[in-house]
């Protein structure tokens, strides 16, 4: 199970790829699976089925990439959209051109 954790100083907002990395490597898993891992799985085995998942009430935060996270986990560290709390944080999609 994978759990993040807010105070990261070089990861602000995303997720520890390096982490996810060693989970790939270690458990053999596909990118898909380590990302189900460290989101809806996650929730699962605390006992909140919504946590980590896209369903209206669930309590999570939303990041968005450019690019194919399952291609290169690293996309994951520094996100272009961050939505925390319901508010938007980071916007580099709207910079765009």
């Amino acid at each position: 199970m994978y759990g993040a954790e807010i105070a990261h100083p070089d990861i602000p907002w995303g997720i520890d790829a390096q982490e996810l990395l060693y989970l790939r490597h270690l458990a053999g898993m596909d990118a898909l699976e380590v990302l189900r891992t460290a989101t809806s799985k996650a929730g699962l085995h605390v006992n909140q089925a919504l946590l980590g998942s896209l369903m209206p009430g669930a309590p999570a935060d939303l990041i968005a990439v450019r690019g194919d996270p399952t291609e290169n986990l690293k996309l994951l560290e520094y996100p272009d959209l961050v939505i925390s709390g319901g508010k938007l944080v980071v916007d580099r999609f709207s910079d765009a051109h």
